[in-house]
């Protein structure tokens, strides 16, 4: 991955973000990412009562959520709270599991790169553009964090976290330069070994949007390694076929 430390490319919409059955380690117990499996409730719990509680959890810390993202100019959509500045789409996401808890995920991306994206890919089916995206607690200490339902005062620390860490986050890459170093890695995208789709596609998009055909083409003519997977291949050759790099 040619994303910074600490943040993630998804293939999914914000939507498609919860977890079903899967949750992750919190802070202290682990790396981010680190997975805690299984379906133990305490001997004698009520599944009813259980149910209960969560859904007065996620309500509780979608509404302290609600109370400092709105003021931002952030409009809700289920667990997403969404706002555009200029051409940047800006996504803060509430993500809740029976076992972890609530946590918060943040996405980012460039409309006018992704109207490209959807220029080339669109007719192939209803695509979208894979965001750039990070988790809040590896924002705060580069582990992950996870609010339980008992902590009192969690829904109010975790609408603070995301204030003092999430929202400065969408500051850090504004422009095209930004994008093509920051999130595609465009100094090392050559010499890297990986063969990575939606990166190469990204950084090359991003490159023609500055004016840079030349490097773009370049990257999109990477040497492709025996272990590459078919559809990253075939993305990239797509892209390269669009601006004309095979001419």
């Amino acid at each position: 991955m040619l994303a910074p430390q600490g943040e993630r490319r998804i293939p999914r919409s914000a939507s498609t973000l919860r977890s079903a059955g899967h949750a992750v380690r919190k802070s202290g117990g682990g790396k981010a990412g680190e997975e805690i499996r299984g379906s133990h409730r305490p001997e004698g719990e009520s599944p009813v009562l259980r149910s209960k509680e969560v859904h007065v959890m996620r309500r509780s810390y979608a509404s302290a959520l609600h109370r400092v993202l709105d003021p931002m100019g952030f409009k809700r959509s289920g667990d997403d709270w969404v706002r555009v500045r200029g051409d940047m789409w800006e996504c803060v996401n509430r993500q809740s599991s029976r076992l972890g808890g609530v946590t918060v995920n943040l996405l980012m991306k460039d409309l006018e790169t992704e109207k490209l994206f959807l220029s080339i890919f669109g007719p192939a089916g209803a695509l979208q553009m894979p965001p750039i995206d990070t988790r809040l607690g590896a924002l705060i200490d580069g582990y992950d964090r996870w609010w339980k339902r008992e902590e009192v005062n969690g829904p109010s620390e975790m609408a603070e976290a995301v204030v003092q860490y999430g929202l400065p986050w969408f500051d850090r890459v504004r422009t095209l330069e930004q994008q093509a170093e920051n999130w595609f890695g465009r100094r090392t995208a050559l010499s890297e070994r990986g063969y990575h789709g939606p990166s190469l596609v990204g950084l090359a998009l991003t490159l023609h949007r500055m004016g840079e055909g030349e490097e773009a083409c370049e990257v999109l003519r990477k040497p492709v390694p025996k272990t590459a997977i078919p559809a990253n291949i075939e993305r990239v050759a797509r892209v390269r076929r669009w601006l004309g790099c095979n001419a």
